[in-house]
């Protein structure tokens, strides 16, 4: 926790370090400032690429290539058949 606070100093606020004392709180506070979303996850990536930390990294890179299959999956089975009906 405190190796990724050091990271983020420029980035979170003196006063605020010590309220985010959990992995919860300071990925919610990252959410908030909008530095961590679902849909782009490279700050945290590089975070903990950063921290040496590869199965983390890993994880987000499956993340990543699960969620790009999915959106490729619904967007074809959505998409419009020959007679203009929509598919699902």
């Amino acid at each position: 926790m405190d190796e990724i606070k050091y990271m983020l100093k420029s980035r979170i606020p003196e006063g605020k370090k010590e309220s985010l004392n959990t992995a919860l709180k300071l990925i919610d506070y990252l959410e908030q400032k909008k530095l961590v979303e679902p849909n782009s996850l490279g700050n945290l990536e590089e975070l903990f690429r950063r921290m040496d930390k590869p199965k983390l990294c890993e994880m987000i890179t499956k993340y990543n290539r699960d969620r790009e299959r999915a959106v490729k999956c619904f967007t074809r089975l959505s998409s419009e058949d020959e007679a203009g009906h929509v598919r699902f």
